[in-house]
């Protein structure tokens, strides 16, 4: 038995995962050759009794896919799907080595924003990618009267200040 005391996460990671927002951070580790396996961090260090509280298994299968396809690096929509779970931050533990191919997947994830290496740990940012405008076919007319109806459009945004411009 030893006592680690190595920080999993940076400090200015561990003090957001403390503040009112709390976000997760998910911890890759790659104990043997093509395998990946992951912690999911709600606080910054791990307490007595985590281990007690499981999530429900549909939520534990729908994050083992979730990473399975960020380690393939496949590109689809597992950020956003990591973004639905409340995790910010993706850190790959001991990625050392070059042309490491978990850490090339994660660079070429749309959504996922490097933001440092250090002691042999990568991080990134979950960063959801949002289109200020978005195309959508002209809806039918609808009329009272004879007179045309206005229509609303809802048109997403990246959720900062829609006044800002980008």
């Amino acid at each position: 038995l030893r006592r680690g005391d190595r920080a999993v996460v940076p400090a200015f990671v561990a003090a957001e995962m403390r503040g009112p927002d709390r976000p997760r951070a998910l911890v890759l580790r790659r104990p043997a050759l093509r395998t990946v396996v992951y912690d999911l961090l709600a606080v910054p260090e791990p307490q007595t009794g985590d281990l007690d509280v499981a999530a429900p298994r549909w939520v534990s299968d729908e994050i083992d896919r979730i990473v399975a396809l960020l380690a393939a690096g496949v590109g689809a929509d597992e950020v956003d799907r990591l973004a639905e779970h409340g995790i910010r931050y993706v850190v790959v533990a001991d990625s050392r080595r070059r042309g490491d191919s978990l850490v090339e997947a994660l660079d070429g994830q749309r959504g996922l924003r490097r933001l440092s290496a250090r002691d042999g740990d990568a991080l990134w940012q979950v960063v959801t990618v949002a289109t200020r405008a978005q195309a959508v076919a002209p809806p039918a007319p609808v009329q009272e009267g004879g007179v045309p109806l206005r229509t609303a459009v809802s048109i997403p945004t990246t959720g900062g200040d829609p006044r800002t411009p980008t």
